[in-house]
């Protein structure tokens, strides 16, 4: 017989607030390197892989719109000519209609059938020696992405029309993320705004930034992966990992009573750079408010920040009810439409389930004997549950 125990502690969830693990867009090559090929047949964008997936539930659809893979429609997916010199010591794993990419991975989306990859270096995408690409079925020579126009465009301004453009990724059981670019400040070699082969966009936590690194995919910054909070008692814990940190010098872990004006807490010395899964932790024990938002800055050498997302936590009343017993949890959602995710207790994601409602179980004889935190999320809000199995 097991001996469970669990302790509660609730997180609010909105747009602003809430976690993700859909596959989120990290780059996208617009203005692609021509090769041997045309411009339109080279042009890619990389996902992060979130909690992984299905190639059968991916979806995306292009500035363009001339591609659009769904689940209804997965036959515009298949892998042609193979990649033997375009990374260093790094694996490149082609997925087919049907296949899998596991979790916090780089995927590399080439938009056409007809593309000339060898002329890309893809080496600084690979995570813990792997890389994975999906090849789509799109006419060749039809460009998914808009370049710098001078019809369009002076300097970094537009001159006329939108010069917004969003490339949109979904995922079967609610994922939906789109990521927005304005072609107006695509940069050129000089950096300089304007067009040229390897004018591209990388995205740090949906936020645009415009560079160009000629053939070369790039090099992304700190990829954060979980980010848990739990409170108990009169003390903070705060999870975090990251999948990849180029240039990381320290992390910063930072506090807010309203959820906009950050202090500074605490500091955790960084990696360096990794290619591997690097898993980090604080405890905050001046905490008091009974609303506290957390938040991750992380600081390159050369002074550079980014931003993790916003947690919160609080102790409000329950949103759902959940009960363990034997090797089964037992959850009781009412009429909204509830997920969970289960951690280990280092905060390293193990498993997740998206979109259910009413009353239903979850097994978790899969689970090795340990300690883990249970994160349940109903309409409003975010329930965390410590247990032993």
């Amino acid at each position: 017989m097991k001996n469970w125990y669990f302790i509660t502690i609730l997180f609010l969830s909105s747009p602003f607030f809430g976690y993700s693990q859909c596959p989120e867009v990290r780059f996208i090559m617009v203005d692609a390197c021509t090769g041997s090929g045309n411009e339109p047949d080279n042009e890619f964008f990389v996902l992060d892989s979130g909690v992984g997936f299905n190639v059968d539930d991916l979806g995306f659809s292009t500035p363009t719109g001339t591609v659009t893979a769904s689940s209804s429609n997965n036959s515009d997916f298949n892998a042609t000519n193979p990649c033997p010199s375009c990374v260093t010591g790094c694996t490149i794993n082609f997925v087919t209609n049907g296949g899998s990419v596991p979790a916090n991975q780089h995927v590399v989306v080439f938009t056409s059938r007809n593309l000339n990859f060898l002329t890309y270096d893809l080496t600084g995408l690979c995570i813990g020696g792997e890389i994975y690409v999906l090849v789509a079925n799109a006419t060749p020579g039809s460009g998914q992405f808009a370049n710098w126009s001078g019809a369009n465009c002076s300097g970094c301004n537009p001159s006329s029309g939108d010069p917004f453009r969003t490339l949109n990724v979904t995922l079967t059981g609610g994922c939906n993320h789109d990521a927005a670019y304005s072609r107006c400040q695509l940069r050129n070699m000089a950096g300089n705004c304007g067009a040229q082969d390897g004018g591209a966009v990388t995205f740090e936590n949906g936020v645009a930034q415009y560079n160009n690194n000629g053939c070369s995919a790039p090099v992304l910054p700190v990829s954060f992966g979980d980010f848990v909070v739990t409170k108990i008692d009169d003390v903070v814990e705060l999870f975090w990992t990251t999948y990849q940190e180029v240039n990381n010098d320290f992390f910063t872990v930072e506090r807010s009573i309203n959820g906009y004006e950050f202090e500074a807490v605490g500091k955790v010395k960084g990696a360096g750079f990794s290619d591997s899964r690097k898993t980090y932790s604080f405890e905050d024990r001046t905490s008091v408010d009974d609303y506290v938002f957390y938040r991750i800055k992380q600081t390159d050498f050369d002074g550079k920040a980014g931003y993790s997302e916003i947690r919160m936590v609080t102790n409000d009343p329950k949103a759902v009810e959940v009960n363990f017993s034997g090797p089964n949890i037992y959850i009781s959602a009412g009429e909204n439409t509830c997920s969970l995710a289960i951690y280990s207790l280092s905060g390293v994601f193990l498993s997740v389930v998206h979109d259910r409602t009413g009353d239903f179980e979850y097994s978790l004889e899969n689970l090795p004997p340990g300690m883990y935190i249970l994160r349940v999320q109903n309409g409003f809000a975010w329930e965390s549950y410590k247990f032993v199995r």
